[in-house]
């Protein structure tokens, strides 16, 4: 799992800050994530150009593409319709660089 959270990189193609790396790590591993802990990963770039949210859309296309939306007070609006697991963000970040790599993308 660790070696699928090292290819993340960020806008720059560098490694992504150890603690974003630790973040997508706890989510992945934790048991029951929240809307807040999605709200959490979800912007965070895993390669240049694609966040944790687009890939998930990549590997689950019936994902919700709408997220959390707040009122003009920053009070939630409308929250996250559903919430990935951890085991799916780790597939689904394993396939897209094994897809990357196939066609030698930067990883």
């Amino acid at each position: 799992m660790l070696d699928i959270i090292e290819k993340c990189t960020n806008l720059f193609g560098e490694p992504l800050p150890l603690r974003y790396q630790e973040k997508i790590k706890n989510y992945i591993t934790n048991p029951s994530p929240t809307t807040d802990d999605w709200e959490n990963v979800a912007h965070i770039v895993a390669n240049i150009g694609d966040t944790i949210w687009n890939v998930v859309l990549w590997m689950y296309p019936d994902f919700p593409r709408k997220g959390r939306s707040f009122d003009l007070e920053g009070n939630i609006v409308k929250d996250w319709e559903k919430v990935p697991t951890g085991f799916q963000v780790a597939r689904a970040l394993q396939e897209y660089f094994k897809q990357l790599q196939k066609y030698n993308y930067q990883t």
